[in-house]
């Protein structure tokens, strides 16, 4: 045996978040990159780890666009925890009191500027209605002015970041559930939102 260890220099884990942070993690075993931001992953990252996992086939499709190898790709669904988000049988509310609902990040891909045009026009009909938008996020004043300029000070409430018991609660309480996603000009695109996983 050698008089002192010998160092091993591992290759490290490439991480893009969904919020397209780069990480640089230490890992044993292999290279991962966790694609769900596209398409601005780095090309030399995709050429760098050695598994690609992506929780949507459209991203799937993108991350081929961008040259990277198939026998890296990987689709990795995304999993719920059945016991905290279970089903509740709903059935329509009395005097039209429709409770709306949409938990996400308030950033441009969510859409939320469509869900309150669309639940304005409902609720004109249905004046007991409520949406509630439940996250955190840059959009929060711009969507607040739209809100008021909408007249919806008193039918939409912006509830914050919720926990997980918390959200689950708001789901159950809630009639529909409201994600209207778009790409952005910077083609920013949903994988599978868990939030509409949960609301299933």
């Amino acid at each position: 045996l050698p008089d002192e260890p010998s160092t091993i220099t591992l290759p490290p884990t490439l991480c893009v978040s969904e919020e397209r942070a780069p990480r640089s993690l230490r890992d044993p075993l292999t290279s991962l990159l966790a694609a769900t931001a596209l398409p601005n992953v780095p090309r030399e990252l995709l050429q760098a780890a050695t598994l690609v996992l992506a929780r949507s086939d459209s991203l799937l499709n993108a991350l081929r666009a961008l040259g990277c190898e198939e026998d890296k790709l990987r689709l990795n669904r995304t999993g719920i925890p059945l016991d905290q988000f279970g089903a509740v049988p709903r059935t329509p509310p009395a005097g039209g009191a429709w409770r709306f609902v949409q938990a996400c990040r308030l950033i441009r891909k969510k859409g939320l500027d469509d869900a309150l045009h669309a639940f304005a026009r409902f609720q004109a009909r249905h004046p007991e209605s409520h949406f509630t938008i439940a996250g955190v996020g840059p959009l929060l004043a711009e969507l607040e002015n739209l809100r008021d300029e909408r007249r919806l000070r008193d039918r939409v409430t912006f509830a914050g970041f919720l926990n997980g018991p918390e959200l689950c609660r708001l789901f159950q309480q809630s009639h529909l559930f409201l994600h209207p996603s778009r790409m952005t000009g910077d083609q920013n695109q949903e994988g599978v939102p868990n939030s509409m996983l949960e609301a299933m």
